[in-house]
């Protein structure tokens, strides 16, 4: 696969064949489109968190982001970078709500200008996105990207929505020639107030707080703590003439903040914020954040404590995976494993790390599932982004909601990872240069020769996925009920050599 320009003549060709525009349906997998391009998109995180009111402290505004990679099928498929355009639009989903706008959602915009330093209409993000418009190439990344939408939890009906859906399309001249639809869960239960309500506002600089609601209360009790960790800052001053955003010190991945100037020369703000909390309690037992073995330390303030789910996807959730497994416990420097910290040799550890907060070391062998970059900027097979098969992080594999597996069922026609060669050649490819260093799935890899030969001359390549006595492992599974070779498999089941082959080699 290629990065390429669309070809003049194929632009001709569409001019005057004039493709139609298909009827979207939010239906499962329907091949009825016949698309000769596949688009895949992605949200930049599994779930965004936002604050419900932006009058006192901020940790969190409107900023969901979409990522997008389009493929031209072919024998050897190539990227799509320019020469089309890439759009999305807000759709219902399988609940029924759909969020077209935040308007008389949120006060936000009400504060944007006290907070950012910068001026938007409502419904503008700060990266100057809205709710229906293209997305942008970015050569960097390598993906097509819509930055910053301005999405609340909150629908049309200003009824509590944590997953607005949305519908991306890539048109060529007006014609439609590919779409799917993503989830981009946001949330504004961020669970502040489980400790600090308790802890209260002394008030010690005498505010007025006369007509403030119980959450302005509370976010001022938070700011006071802040001031008598750092004495030489005085905020719960400050936010009586402006709303205080951790963001103008603290750097925070999760809002790229464009087009805004600020001083941001403090830790990052996730660093900060797992730093100062990780000897705080739990509960009034005195059990500490960083002793916690379970998600408890970590849903005490992220959204999954609460109604929406940010760590939804049953694959981690089906092995008892908890935060900790891969993150290590907490404390200012939370780990970012690699998938290869625990996928090894066909074997699934249920920990990144071999001991304490050490890492689990990568083997040569191993390197198929090695990236040296984050899993949200991660690229693998002929430069495709490893969130465009895999999904976001958090989600991965199969999804406990439908809408997250929209977009497997749509190109492959059942959940969980995008597998299936054909999702994007014409053709299916019978040897190891997939993915990972797969080879092509179905029946026709069974009968090629190629499935005999690779066995023969590369033996420990088939051993990584099928397990170190080729029986299968965990990483061999179907994903759905399978017939191959007259042998029907059933979900789950792991595939091995002997299933077919009676005596060993």
């Amino acid at each position: 696969m290629k990065t390429t320009f669309l070809p003049l003549m194929l632009i001709l060709a569409l001019i005057f064949t004039g493709c139609e525009d298909p009827t979207y349906k939010t239906a499962a997998y329907d091949n009825t489109y016949n698309y000769d391009y596949t688009l895949l998109a992605w949200s930049q995180e599994s779930i965004h968190a936002i604050e419900s009111d932006h009058s006192v402290l901020v940790l969190g505004v409107p900023y969901t982001t979409i990522n997008a990679q389009l493929v031209k099928k072919g024998s050897e498929p190539d990227i799509v970078t320019s020469g089309v355009t890439l759009t999305y639009e807000p759709i219902a989903n399988s609940d029924g709500t759909i969020n077209t706008t935040s308007a008389n959602k949120t006060n936000f915009w009400s504060y944007i200008t006290a907070l950012f330093n910068v001026t938007k209409a409502v419904d503008t993000g700060l990266a100057d996105k809205n709710f229906s418009t293209s997305m942008s190439y970015n050569s960097t990344t390598g993906r097509w990207e819509a930055r910053g939408i301005p999405l609340v939890a909150r629908d049309d009906t200003n009824s509590t929505a944590y997953y607005p859906t949305f519908k991306v399309t890539a048109t060529l001249n007006g014609s439609t020639i590919a779409h799917t639809q993503v989830v981009t869960a946001v949330s504004d239960e961020q669970g502040c107030v489980n400790c600090h309500q308790a802890l209260g506002f002394r008030n010690d600089a005498g505010i007025n707080d006369t007509g403030k609601t119980t959450l302005q209360i509370q976010k001022l009790g938070i700011l006071e703590l802040h001031d008598a960790r750092h004495a030489e800052e005085s905020l719960v001053l400050s936010s009586q003439s402006a709303p205080v955003a951790c963001a103008s010190c603290h750097s925070s991945v999760a809002l790229g903040m464009e087009g805004v100037t600020q001083l941001r020369s403090k830790d990052p703000l996730a660093r900060a914020l797992h730093g100062s909390h990780a000897s705080d309690r739990v509960t009034l037992d005195g059990s500490s954040l960083a002793a916690s073995t379970d998600d408890s330390a970590c849903t005490a303030c992220h959204a999954s404590a609460k109604d929406t789910h940010d760590k939804r996807d049953s694959m981690h959730a089906n092995a008892q995976i908890s935060c900790q497994n891969c993150h290590g416990a907490l404390q200012e420097s939370i780990k970012i494993p690699k998938c290869a910290n625990c996928h090894q040799s066909g074997t699934r550890h249920t920990s990144a790390f071999s001991s304490g907060t050490t890492l689990r070391a990568i083997a040569i062998a191993d390197t198929i599932f090695n990236n040296d970059t984050n899993f949200s900027l991660a690229k693998g097979h002929e430069n495709m982004q490893c969130n465009a098969c895999h999904g976001t992080s958090h989600t991965i594999g199969v999804s406990n909601r439908a809408d997250d597996t929209f977009q497997s069922r749509f190109w492959q026609g059942e959940a969980g990872t995008l597998f299936d060669c054909l999702a994007c050649h014409t053709t299916m490819p019978l040897n190891l240069k997939g993915p990972h260093g797969m080879h092509g799935f179905g029946q026709g890899w069974m009968d090629d020769d190629a499935h005999g030969e690779t066995a023969e001359d590369n033996i420990n390549a088939c051993k990584v996925c099928h397990g170190s006595d080729l029986r299968g492992s965990i990483l061999s599974r179907t994903f759905e009920e399978r017939a191959l070779s007259k042998r029907t498999y059933a979900k789950g089941q792991m595939v091995g050599c002997y299933d077919c082959h009676g005596q060993e080699w």
